[in-house]
């Protein structure tokens, strides 16, 4: 085989590899900043909702007890406190968190 041959050979398979290499570190790093994006929207969705949880707690009110009107906007919370844990679970189905991160 000629030596020019050889050597465009090998420096294709440099430029493949170097390629493969970045490609594969831009998409590990694009995925770890969606992961950190979504668990940044989920903690502040839940920021909001925390002091009415922890009434709610303290309180010791029971789901019926939210059926009254006064505490109509304890229900609605507890509501909006499901939505971000069905959105996280359908984030962890699709892959987009962590197995550790979930775990935890």
């Amino acid at each position: 085989m000629d030596t020019s041959i050889i050597s465009s050979i090998i420096l294709g398979l440099s430029a493949l590899g170097v390629s493969w290499f970045y490609s594969h570190r831009t998409n590990k790093l694009e995925g770890d900043k969606m992961m950190k994006e979504l668990f940044t929207e989920f903690n502040q969705r839940y920021d909001k909702l925390n002091d009415s949880l922890v009434s709610i707690e303290k309180e010791g009110l029971t789901f019926e007890d939210l059926n009254e009107k006064k505490n109509k906007i304890y229900r609605q919370d507890v509501i909006d406190f499901f939505n971000p844990c069905a959105e996280e679970f359908y984030w962890n189905q699709k892959g987009r968190i962590d197995p550790k991160v979930w775990k935890a």
